[in-house]
């Protein structure tokens, strides 16, 4: 509804239209479309604006719409919106040029007609995902390339056995951990995992000196960096990651683009294992997190689970039902336009020009349904054509135009025969299907975004013996093959291990409860330093 006012109420039907602000634009649809409040329309704008939130945005606005931080979009009296070319050409379609192409209902009350859906040109469901919920149903599926779901759509149409096998790709291009993902895309149910992309630097102080650092790449999707902040910062306060130092946000805007830069650091204290850390925002924030696929919607108005093939077979059948009824209404112009002509060159070869003009002339009525009786009486024409007769300035009924009519009548003719043809061969439709989503791909196409990587590289385990070092106050530590422990204070070591950073040790309590240690998860310490407590990482483990 929100897109449908834009581009009817407001009249986006061009390529970089005017912006108009966010809040007329609510209360037009609010008025005649969706009656409920304006936070209702503001809140579905928002996502469909922002790139981090929509892989492909339907609209391209001005002003403050959040952040990948969390913070919330400026009131809608401060910001400007218009649709975005992709919708133009992919969502609102074929609507541009006629509206045969969907079907139509009355809004809520009966005020003017509004469409029941747009005939997309893309399978945008994939591309854009969705999150929804309704009585004891829920739909959650995850954005994914748009290239590869055209490229996939396209060899289904090649070949209707092919099975759709995609992979998701987050907007932001966080890592996706590997899974069977045919195993989700055949059912349209299952879940993986993702996570946000930590790279290991240092940050410089300047006179303060420089700092072990993760910097902040990218997050999952619908995760915000302002509750991942809120949740380290509990952490810290609650003894369980005392190695964070600080956080810092060093984002800037470019002054040319007006684009925000994402740029944060989670700095840690000299004597912390960036590796170590890193692991251990994986596990106790939502920097990593599942992503359940259920593929469940309305079709036929029933729910149902769709696989991604159901769901491309259900699209392209859509397609060629609106490429069926736009054909289906050309034909029907171009038929009315024949018997128009037709007309005109048959009262101009006869000489009845003359006899029309006086029929005309002569009439003492202005009752126009009259007159088209006259003309079908006395003509021998057809109702519809006496009306063009009537409508039609005597000035273009002279011969000078026979020529042009002659013409006109050539070229309508080979149009019916064109959308006759179109209508009545299915694979006609199926190439001309192709040749739109290949031209899509070649302006709205991009690369993959999300990395695809293995438990393993997940994981990211450096091989090597280390010594781990258990003191009697049940502090513990990792040091190299090669260093002296001599941890100083009122501690001392316990028990020195040698043991390689890819294998875990046991440790019991002594009320018999067994705790699994990964070495690899297990901090660094300087050589004197005790390490951490035993405790406050149990449940990272």
């Amino acid at each position: 509804r929100i897109l449908f006012s834009l581009f009817k109420d407001f009249h986006m039907r061009d390529y970089n239209s005017h912006t108009i602000k966010t809040s007329r634009v609510s209360g037009h649809v609010i008025g005649k479309y969706h009656p409920h409040s304006q936070a209702s329309v503001d809140d579905a704008i928002k996502p469909m604006v922002n790139w981090f939130e929509s892989y492909m945005p339907f609209i391209r606005a001005q002003g403050c719409f959040g952040s990948m931080y969390g913070d919330k979009p400026s009131a809608a009296r401060y910001t400007e919106i218009a649709l975005s070319n992709y919708a133009l050409d992919c969502i609102i379609s074929d609507l541009r040029y006629t509206n045969t192409a969907t079907d139509w209902c009355n809004n809520y009350d009966n005020s003017c007609l509004e469409p029941l859906h747009f005939p997309s040109a893309l399978p945008n469901l994939l591309i854009n995902g969705t999150n929804s919920i309704g009585v004891g149903m829920i739909t959650s599926l995850p954005k994914h390339n748009i290239s590869e779901v055209i490229n996939e759509t396209i060899k289904h149409i090649k070949n209707p056995n092919h099975k759709i096998f995609l992979i998701p790709d987050n907007c932001t291009g966080s890592d996706i951990i590997a899974t069977d993902f045919k195993q989700i895309c055949r059912p349209g149910k299952g879940k993986y995992r993702v996570r946000g992309r930590l790279e290991i630097c240092e940050y410089d102080y300047g006179k303060g000196g420089k700092y072990p650092a993760l910097k902040v790449v990218s997050m999952p999707d619908l995760v915000f960096f302002n509750n991942v902040k809120a949740q380290l910062e509990k952490l810290v306060k609650g003894g369980k990651l005392p190695q964070i130092y600080d956080i810092l946000n060093d984002s800037k805007i470019d002054k040319k683009t007006k684009i925000e830069s994402f740029e944060v650091y989670i700095v840690l204290r000299k004597d912390a294992d960036p590796n170590y850390m890193r692991e251990m925002i994986y596990n106790t924030t939502s920097m990593e997190s599942t992503v359940v696929v259920d593929f469940e919607a309305i079709y036929n108005n029933k729910p149902v689970l769709l696989s991604y093939t159901d769901y491309i077979d259900i699209f392209l059948q859509s397609r060629r039902e609106v490429k069926y009824r736009v054909y289906s209404s050309k034909l029907q112009e171009a038929k009315t336009n024949i018997h128009k002509y037709q007309l005109y060159i048959r009262a101009m070869k006869t000489g009845k020009i003359k006899e029309i003009q006086s029929l005309v002339y002569n009439q003492k009525k202005i009752d126009d349904e009259y007159v088209i009786g006259v003309f079908t009486k006395k003509l021998g024409v057809t109702p519809l054509q006496a009306k063009f007769l009537l409508d039609l300035g005597f000035k273009k009924l002279s011969l000078g135009y026979l020529a042009k009519y002659e013409e006109e009548l050539k070229k309508e003719t080979e149009l019916a025969k064109l959308y006759f043809h179109k209508i009545t061969h299915i694979e006609d439709l199926d190439k001309e299907i192709q040749d739109e989503l290949a031209q899509l791909n070649k302006i709205y196409g991009c690369p993959r975004r999300s990395r695809v990587i293995t438990r393993e590289e997940a994981t990211a385990i450096p091989k090597g013996m280390f010594k781990v070092v258990i003191t009697n106050n049940n502090c513990i530590k990792k040091a190299s093959m090669d260093e002296k422990v001599s941890i100083k204070g009122n501690d001392s070591d316990r028990l020195i291990i040698p043991i390689d950073n890819t294998d875990t040790i046991v440790i019991f309590s002594t009320t018999g409860r067994v705790f699994q240690f990964p070495v690899h998860k297990i901090p660094f310490s300087k050589r004197t330093m005790p390490g951490v407590n035993i405790n406050s990482l149990i449940p990272a483990f």
